[in-house]
């Protein structure tokens, strides 16, 4: 998607469009680096750096970072974060005191790095050999085609070094913020400029400017898209009957909106509605027989409408279960049937499935799972 981004901004310079899609792809990418983070067990220091650094309250984040790094002061990285942070708050003085560290710990690497989190580059050529080094200089002077090559040539180095992955999800977010200028230089009225304003606003805790944004996305354009994301945005503030009239005004625009339709079953099996659910959620795994959260919430409106046969049905002809949530939930309602051989295959597939780390609970939600990005930090 990067790549494809790219050569188009080459061929249209001026198109606002592939700036969306490259900042969704730089995001994505960012969120791809932390959870390789959290599968590398050498990656502790920089998991534990990076949840301190993520604190909601900066605050609370440069408490958390200072005592972090007392028990690892040689390394540079959480010298890095430390002064950033200061610099958030406004404390220059400390922030650079805290940058000076770093220098004096990693001196070939650090200011570049500094750079990145500063918004200020360094002088001269970037260096060419050390491939962290180059990264974070071509990244903090904004040279957005060559600075995206050498971040993905770390992302998708076979062997990751931890530290690398976790400059590279900074990396990331940093080239989906120059992204957003550049794309509200070429589009300031843009309903879409609007909506990435208002995830900015949300991730960084300030709802009601973010619920102001997307209200000015749809000012500017009230096209499904933009009343599904304001809808989602309503429903993580508990906010459901305002969600639901924004969904039903989607499906009023186009009534194939599959999302639509899984989000809306999701509000009213939130509220205890399994009869106004079911044929919203029906209607959405109709549209996408892939989308195993709808095909849940399909599950257990039928089941609490006393339809528990139609519910294992339903459950069984999912082409997949990515996260063994399906089976769980369908073990339950077959050892609810007597059926208990068959609960107990369903019930193993499940447990196999969470020990290799990827299933969960049988409960999830659409509107959470489409939250930005824990990235507060840039």
């Amino acid at each position: 998607c990067i790549r494809a981004c790219l050569r188009r901004i080459r061929s249209a310079p001026l198109e606002a469009e592939p700036y969306y899609w490259l900042r969704e792809a730089y995001l994505a990418l960012a969120g791809s680096c932390l959870r390789r983070l959290s599968l590398v067990p050498e990656a502790a220091y920089f998991r534990e750096l990076f949840a301190a650094e993520e604190r909601a309250s900066p605050d609370v984040a440069e408490a958390e970072v200072a005592r972090f790094i007392e028990g690892f002061s040689q390394f540079a990285d959480g010298h890095i974060a430390l002064g950033a942070i200061r610099l958030r708050l406004g404390r220059r003085a400390a922030g650079e005191a805290a940058f000076e560290e770093a220098r004096k710990r990693d001196p070939a690497v650090s200011p570049h790095l500094i750079a990145v989190r500063t918004g200020s580059p360094t002088s001269g050529a970037c260096p060419a050999g050390e491939p962290l080094a180059r990264a974070a200089c071509l990244v903090a002077r904004g040279r957005l085609e060559e600075a995206t090559t050498a971040v993905l040539a770390l992302h998708e180095a076979p062997r990751g070094k931890p530290r690398e992955i976790y400059w590279a999800m900074h990396f990331f977010s940093r080239l989906a913020e120059q992204t957003l200028s550049e794309l509200a230089a070429r589009a300031p009225r843009s309903p879409v400029v609007a909506m990435i304003r208002a995830r900015v606003f949300e991730q960084a805790g300030e709802a009601a400017r973010a619920e102001q944004q997307y209200r000015e996305a749809l000012r500017l354009g009230p096209d499904p898209e933009t009343l599904i994301e304001f809808g989602k945005f309503q429903c993580r503030n508990s906010q459901f009957d305002a969600a639901i009239s924004l969904f039903e005004r989607a499906l009023r625009e186009d009534a194939g909106r599959a999302d639509a339709h899984a989000l809306l079953g999701e509000v009213y099996m939130i509220r205890g509605e399994p009869a106004r659910a079911l044929p919203h959620v029906q209607a959405a795994v109709e549209g996408s027989q892939g989308n195993a959260q709808a095909r849940i919430y399909w599950a257990q409106a039928l089941h609490q409408l006393g339809r528990t046969r139609e519910a294992v049905s339903v459950l069984q002809a999912a082409p997949a279960d990515p996260d063994g949530r399906i089976h769980y939930l369908l073990a339950r309602y077959l050892a609810q049937q007597g059926r208990r051989e068959e609960a107990a295959k369903a019930l193993a597939i499940f447990r196999a499935k969470r020990r290799t780390g990827e299933g969960l609970s049988p409960l999830g939600s659409l509107a959470e799972a489409a939250a930005p990005q824990p990235l507060r930090a840039q």
